[in-house]
């Protein structure tokens, strides 16, 4: 089993900033019916707490807290916790045994009751992608061949241009995490289009990383069709370095500093 790095702690957020508000994971719980105990917080930002947990059969599985905490104004969140655990289920199952996309634990609970804020997936040991990395040759033809098989599912990743949602296994092979934020068609035809826009955005993406990382893979011809960048994700950039710059701005107002996405503990590896 490979065991966890932490940076040590840093700042902790106000109870509003955190998706448990002041209280923190619990110690024990149950994940498909299996008891287990907390090993480790990788972090713990606005929207949910992700964990490590042990079961009594030696499996490290990660869990996923969506948050519970209200919003300012008394705002009720769980709504949002539940809604985003939901999403993170619903695509572990639609891809369950295609390879790079991680297998479901099962359901998590305390005791006899349920927490529907969370999901859980069986850990993957590995390192977060990097252009920097050394991958094999086959790492972005899967990587591709998996992006393909999610959007034939009626899916967009949206989320690719996050070098941490891609994992380097320790068998070296890629795979993908995090699905808060994907897209999944409906029936109209304003939801089909919009699907197809977002589905090139994640192409885009992950032509980016591959021309950074093994631009020896890719012929003139790849390199000249995949380097337009689609208007959508063109203003979506620059929206969201605004956006980025107006939240760290107010974490660090009140007394939270570094990546606004990690609090207080953060690990390296496989999540």
């Amino acid at each position: 089993m490979n065991s966890l790095s932490s940076e040590g702690p840093i700042a902790r957020r106000p109870k509003v900033f955190r998706a448990l508000g002041a209280a923190d994971p619990p110690l024990e719980a149950f994940i498909n019916g299996e008891p287990c105990r907390l090993v480790s917080v990788l972090k713990h930002d606005s929207w949910a707490v992700t964990t490590v947990y042990e079961t009594a059969s030696a499996a490290w599985i990660v869990c996923k807290i969506g948050r519970s905490q209200a919003l300012p104004l008394g705002v009720p969140g769980a709504w949002i916790g539940r809604w985003l655990a939901g999403r993170e289920v619903r695509v572990f199952q639609l891809m369950q045994g295609h390879p790079g996309f991680p297998r479901w634990a099962g359901p998590f609970a305390l005791g006899e009751a349920g927490w529907p804020q969370a999901a859980t997936h069986h850990w993957i040991p590995g390192e977060p992608f990097r252009p920097t990395a050394s991958v094999g040759d086959a790492f972005f033809p899967e990587l591709r061949d998996m992006l393909a098989a999610f959007h034939a599912r009626g899916l967009a990743y949206v989320d690719m241009s996050k070098w941490g949602n891609i994992l380097i296994g320790h068998d070296g092979r890629p795979y993908l995490l995090d699905y808060q934020i994907h897209y999944q068609a409906g029936s109209s035809f304003l939801s089909r289009w919009l699907l197809r826009q977002l589905q090139a955005g994640d192409r885009f993406y992950l032509h980016r990383h591959w021309r950074r990382c093994r631009p020896d893979q890719l012929t003139p011809e790849d390199l000249k069709h995949g380097a337009k960048e689609p208007p959508h994700v063109w203003v979506a950039e620059r929206v969201g370095f605004i956006f980025r710059g107006i939240r760290l701005a107010i974490l660090k107002l009140h007394g939270v500093r570094g990546d606004p996405r990690k609090d207080d503990q953060t690990a390296s590896g496989g999540s």
